[in-house]
């Protein structure tokens, strides 16, 4: 059980989580505790997760946590990458829950059933520092640069087509005239002309005999 990893205790009714976790504090990385009754005696229910060292995953929706700042006392001071917590009275008194609670983790990729993608945290981290302004801001520099983006995109992809058009048209011989022939392989091609013209010649004065 000490290299215990992940731990599932959906549905135990549990009201705190123990010290005796602790034990696992150097490998526990996902802890399920959904549908339990943790929080009602506060956030001091949960503070011995801010002491897992490679938790980053924790299913803890539908508890009874009520108090907000449990984002900044317990959320904040662990490295968590994905986090479910809706069903909780404390949703209700963060504002703006999602990007909040986005713009105050940075190691987070999923939250509550949804990803957090990279324009969604640029968002919420706009919104923070500016409000709905600078939301506002930051996805119309967001839509610019998509934009642009593509826009290089079909440039590039057009370069490229161009490119081998032009290779495809270009005269064979043209090629050719770039290839260096050794000393060999160029008296070979000068016998072979050669002969081709004797033999040519040869048949055509044959054929002048006869007529």
């Amino acid at each position: 059980m000490v290299n215990l990893k992940i731990l599932n205790l959906v549905n135990n009714n549990i009201t705190v989580i123990d010290e005796c976790l602790l034990a696992l504090k150097d490998t526990l990385e996902n802890l399920y505790l959904k549908n339990n009754k943790i929080g009602l005696n506060g956030l001091g229910d949960l503070q011995v997760l801010t002491q897992m060292k490679l938790l980053d995953t924790l299913y803890i929706q539908s508890n009874k946590i009520k108090d907000p700042t449990v984002l900044e006392e317990i959320f904040m001071k662990m490295g968590i990458k994905v986090l479910y917590f809706q069903n909780n009275e404390a949703v209700r008194g963060i504002k703006d829950y999602r990007k909040v609670v986005i713009s105050s983790l940075p190691t987070l990729t999923y939250l509550d059933e949804r990803p957090v993608f990279d324009e969604d945290r640029r968002f919420a981290e706009a919104y923070t520092k500016g409000g709905r302004e600078g939301e506002k801001e930051e996805r119309t520099r967001w839509e610019q640069e998509r934009r642009d983006k593509h826009l290089k995109y079909l440039s590039d992809f057009n370069d490229m087509v161009s490119k081998h058009k032009v290779q495809r048209d270009t005269p064979t011989t043209s090629v050719l005239d770039d290839i260096k022939l050794t000393e060999e392989q160029e008296q070979n091609i000068h016998k072979l002309a050669f002969s081709k013209s004797t033999t040519t010649e040869e048949h055509l004065s044959k054929k002048c005999e006869y007529s």
